[in-house]
C-alpha cells in the first residue's frame, strides 16, 4: 500500500523532445491566433521577441517602435486584412490555430521544425531554453531550410 501512495507522488516520466517542441510551437500559433500576445511573446527567445518586433515595425505608426507584445498583438489584425484582400499564401486565424507540426528534428538544446498550414509549410528554429522550447525563429520568420 505504501508503495502505491509513493508511486502516485512522483512526477510524470518528462515528454520527449520533439513532442515539447511540438507543444511549444502549437502553443505559439494557438497564441497568435486567439490574441494573446502575453503568451505568444512567452513561448519566444530574446531572437524570437525581436524577429516578431520587426514584423510589427510594418504596421507600426511612424517613429513608434514595436515591442514583443505590441507586435504580436497586432499580428491578427494583419493577417485578417491580408485574408480580406486576398493576400495570397497567408494562413487564415483558423489555419494558424490548427496548423499542423511536421518534421521536427532535435540535435542537442537546438531544434528545427515545419509548421504547415493553408497548404504551405513553413520553417521554424526552437532553442532549450533550462526546461522549456522557446521559439528563436517563429514559422514563417525563419530561415532555416529542411
Amino acid at each position: 500500500m505504501l508503495g502505491a501512495v509513493a508511486c502516485a507522488d512522483r512526477p510524470p516520466p518528462p515528454k520527449p523532445p520533439d513532442q515539447q517542441v511540438r507543444e511549444a510551437l502549437v502553443a505559439y500559433n494557438t497564441a497568435i491566433a486567439d490574441g494573446d500576445a502575453v503568451r505568444a511573446c512567452r513561448l519566444l527567445t530574446p531572437e524570437g521577441q525581436k524577429a516578431v518586433e520587426d514584423i510589427g515595425l510594418v504596421g507600426a505608426p511612424r517613429g513608434e517602435p514595436a515591442d514583443c507584445q505590441a507586435a504580436a498583438a497586432a499580428l491578427p489584425k494583419q493577417l485578417r486584412e491580408l485574408e480580406r484582400v486576398g493576400g495570397g499564401e497567408q494562413p487564415s486565424l483558423e489555419e494558424l490555430k490548427f496548423g499542423r507540426v511536421s518534421a521536427v528534428v532535435v540535435r542537442g538544446t537546438e531544434a528545427r521544425a515545419q509548421v504547415e498550414a493553408a497548404g504551405d509549410a513553413e520553417p521554424a528554429e526552437l532553442e532549450r531554453v533550462a526546461t522549456e522550447w522557446k521559439i528563436a525563429r517563429p514559422p514563417g520568420l525563419s530561415e532555416a531550410e529542411f
